[in-house]
């Protein structure tokens, strides 16, 4: 759910406390169901699926963003490059600001919006990443942000190149240290909660008694569509339930 706060939106991604749940309507019995000696597997997936996709589609943004972030690294870089050479830099803002709208939370442009992200106790507040936010410096006794590197602008690198590249410097930096929280919410965050995720399954599954062949049938349509590198370190074969297709529940 995205609600937004004072113009920033807000991700709530998931916590760990397991909430009520309804009881949902049992599955028709037909030529392609489950058998009913599988309801209760169906049932502890199903209870644990929510949490894991919501980590799952918060995992996907931040490497978006990431992404994201490090081209936008690469131009600033090489406009100061081109700034200090002499040269225009109109375009590069205009593809920072279109690489920022490219990463998407639930249908929103979050990175270039500004964005909180929360995953269990931790929260990671991202300003907005464009360049009518980025690159404040006072100049003059006057405000001015990235977006006035160009020419015309208050700007101008050929009017005024020094202060044009300390915004771009500023800019930068900026950057960085949205780099850098990103990289601390994932392991501190993100990947322990997913692994607490596989971890609650696991213990529901483990408590019960299903047949094994059922078991075999249904474990058959794993899909390795969630975690990848570090976050799937240590993960125990029976954690694989977890990764059933929703399209199955």
């Amino acid at each position: 759910m995205i609600d937004r706060i004072g113009g920033v939106q807000r991700i709530d991604a998931v916590r760990t406390d397991p909430a009520p749940r309804r009881a949902s309507a049992p599955t028709p019995v037909g030529s392609d169901s489950i058998s009913l000696a599988v309801t209760p597997l169906r049932a502890a997936v199903a209870s644990s699926h929510a949490s894991i996709s919501q980590l799952q589609d918060l995992s996907r943004f931040v490497d978006s963003a990431s992404g994201a972030l490090d081209t936008v690294q690469s131009l600033l870089h090489d406009g100061t490059r081109r700034v200090a050479s002499g040269e225009t830099t109109w375009e590069l803002l205009d593809q920072v600001d279109q690489i920022a709208r490219a990463p998407k939370l639930s249908g929103e442009s979050a990175l270039a919006e500004g964005v909180t992200l929360r995953a269990g106790s931790h929260e990671l507040d991202i300003r907005p990443v464009s360049t009518l936010d980025l690159g404040a410096i006072v100049e003059s006794g006057r405000s001015h942000r990235l977006a006035d590197v160009r020419p015309g602008g208050s700007l101008d690198p050929l009017g005024n190149r020094s202060a044009a590249l300390r915004s771009i410097a500023a800019a930068m930096n900026e950057i960085a240290g949205v780099q850098s929280s990103l990289r601390v919410f994932r392991g501190q965050a993100l990947e322990p909660l997913q692994r607490t995720a596989l971890d609650d399954l696991a213990s529901k599954t483990s408590t019960s008694r299903f047949d094994e062949s059922d078991v075999a049938g249904f474990a058959s349509d794993v899909r390795a569509r969630m975690f990848s590198g570090e976050a799937v370190a240590g993960v125990r074969p029976d954690h694989a339930l977890a990764l059933l297709s929703p399209r199955r529940l």
